[in-house]
This record gives C-alpha cells, structure tokens and sequence, in this order.
C-alpha cells in the first residue's frame, strides 16, 4: 500500500465520516486478518475507493487453500497461492488469457488452475499457460527441494518438466506448458488478461517479457503479478515499472510476500515495448524509480528495495 494512500483524506464535505475514517484506519492494522481486512473493506467503501484501493484483494487472504497445493514445493508463500487460487475462481473471467512466467514445480500454476475448475463463469473454457526452460539450476533450485522428495534428484542441467507435470497432475487439461527459453518464446498476440511475472531474473529476460507480452494487456481488464517486486536482486523491474506507471498502476501488495499485482490503465506500445538498457537510465530516473517503488510497498519491505537500487548501481559497473 502506498504511502500516498495512507495519506487520502475524504473529501471535505465528508467531515462526518472522519472519525470513523481514523478508527477505520486504525483497525486495518491490528487484530486477526479477518479484522484487519474488514476494516480495510469498510475504509474502501465508505470512502468511494479513495483509502485502500487494493482492499477488493483483501478476500484471497481470508480464502482456504487445499493441503496439496500448499505441498507444491516452490519459492512462493501461502499467501501468494491463496491469492492465485482466489483469482481464478473469483475474479478471472476470460476475457484473455491466463499467463505464469516461471512456473517452475507449478507452485503458481496449480492454484491459478485449480481456481479455474472452481470458477463458475468458464465451465472449463480456459488455461494457464505455463512458461519456464525447466532446466535445473543447482545454486538456488537445491534448497527450494532440500526437505522435499526430489531432493539430490537433479544435477545442473537437467531438464525437470516431468515433476511439473507431476505435481500439477489434477489440473492437467488446464495448463499448457511451454518448455524454452523465455528470451526467444513468442506469444500468440491474443489479449492476457492475467499475467504473474516470475522470470524477470535478468535484464535481457525483463527486457525480452516486456517486448513479448506486455502489448497483449487490456486496459480495464489485466492484472500483471511481480513476483520479484520486493526483491534485492532485481533492480530492472523498478526501472521498468516507473517509465510504465500510467499504463500499469498499483493495486495491492500481498500481505507477507514479495509479491505486488498492477492493473492495465493504458495500453503498453510503441517505445515502452523496447526498454532501453540498464545503462541508459540517467542517475535521476533511476533514483525516482526507487522512490515510486518505495510508495507502492509497506514500510516493513522499503530495505529490500534499497538493497536493490545498490544492485542497479553494481549492474551498470558504478560501484
């Protein structure tokens, strides 16, 4: 949640309603999630969406998840996986696509597709399209499996798909995997109206997404999930975020991740397609980058964002 957001007053018309505002407030950050969520619901409604836009979200957090795909081994919280299982069942309604870059096990595929079996607008007319090389690397893949059955089964290099196939079995006429490398794919051009980014790990691969999928975003339609939003390691998706805030805008940081879902506002074209390289942002854009990127999140998660300007600084060779 913004900090300008925190700061929205009601109009001033509406100086009845401001005590309830400060006491509504005041409870969305105390007490149970249910509590804290109704009081971040109550502060939207009554103030026309002004306080807590992202708190129509606030429902995947209150939402059960089923045992197996909380089992799922994966590099994702409960949190991210109740809001995915959410989304497809409450929220998707086919007017695009469903895509998940960086599927890996299928930790975020499985709730995005067991939310579509559940989802009574489709009737089974949609699926997650799922992208990843499924190729094995050791230095962080090993302690994502370390207390799982596939621990020690793989060596840097081999080519997994098979347990993503395994482990998102239930839902396997809802999912369509696309096995390669994310740099070289090529999208069919058909509207998304869900995209959750989890393969930014690199600017030329930030740079290649953006070229490939972010044309097919509908305004008033698509959400796009940064997986890797409040993270130290990937400064890029700061700077791309930033020269795309009036064609993607902050909604909702899910509570306890790193995760942070935009909506489609505008259309993404012409040179906002083509990012520039990392060594083209000025000293300026790449220091307001980070201070938008610092109004998006709760306070709690604005270290990791200053750990990744320094990273932006070390990727282009200044440090």
């Amino acid at each position: 949640m913004s900090q300008a957001t925190r700061n929205e007053r009601p109009e001033e018309g509406r100086r009845p309603l401001r005590p309830l505002v400060k006491a509504v407030r005041r409870q969305a950050h105390r007490g149970s999630i249910a509590a804290r969520c109704g009081a971040r619901l109550l502060g939207h409604r009554i103030t026309g969406g002004r306080l807590f836009p992202g708190a129509r979200f606030d429902a995947a957090q209150l939402s059960p998840l089923d045992r197996g795909l909380a089992r799922i081994p994966g590099m994702t919280k409960r949190e991210e996986r109740k809001f995915l299982r959410w989304y497809g069942e409450k929220h998707f309604r086919g007017r695009g696509e469903l895509v998940d870059l960086g599927s890996w096990m299928g930790s975020t595929v499985a709730p995005l597709a067991a939310g579509l079996a559940a989802n009574p607008w489709l009737r089974g007319e949609a699926v997650v399209h799922a992208f990843d090389q499924f190729t094995w690397v050791e230095h962080y893949m090993a302690d994502a499996v370390r207390d799982t059955d596939i621990a020690g089964r793989y060596r840097e290099g081999d080519f997994f798909v098979d347990e993503f196939h395994r482990f998102t079995a239930p839902w396997k006429d809802l999912v369509q995997v696309h096995a390669g490398d994310l740099e070289e794919e090529t999208w069919t051009g058909d509207g998304i109206e869900f995209l959750f980014v989890d393969a930014m790990k690199s600017w030329s691969l930030a740079a290649a997404i953006t070229r490939t999928f972010f044309g097919s975003l509908m305004p008033g339609a698509s959400l796009v999930v940064h997986q890797d939003f409040v993270h130290w390691c990937t400064p890029w998706i700061h700077l791309l975020m930033h020269r795309l805030r009036n064609q993607l805008e902050p909604r909702y940081a899910i509570p306890g991740t790193t995760s942070v879902v935009f909506e489609c506002v505008a259309p993404v074209a012409g040179d906002r397609l083509d990012p520039s390289d990392l060594e083209d942002f000025s000293e300026a854009e790449l220091d307001a980058s980070f201070r938008y990127s610092a109004s998006i999140v709760p306070r709690r998660s604005r270290p990791a964002l200053e750990a990744a300007r320094v990273m932006a600084w070390a990727h282009r060779g200044e440090l």
